[in-house]
């Protein structure tokens, strides 16, 4: 299968991290762990003299509140 990343951002520095944007409630899932953990093996043995990281950034990242999440749901319907 081919995996493509919801971001893969390079700092000025140099670091490069590969993020994925997930809603709390779905970082359980086993295909997202499963996703996640390939990753995490694939940066590990192909970048390690590089500072390449994996994280998620979820609703908590984007918003303030919970109330400003839950009136960003409503509005897309």
């Amino acid at each position: 299968r081919t995996y493509k990343p919801d971001f893969m951002i390079l700092y000025g520095d140099g670091k490069m991290e590969i993020t994925e944007v997930k809603p709390t409630a779905m970082l359980g899932d086993f295909n997202v762990r499963a996703k996640a953990k390939a990753a995490e093996l694939y940066i590990k043995d192909n970048f390690k003299d590089s500072d390449v990281s994996y994280r998620f950034i979820t609703e908590k990242d984007l918003f303030t509140s919970d109330k400003e999440y839950a009136d960003f749901l409503k509005s897309l319907k």
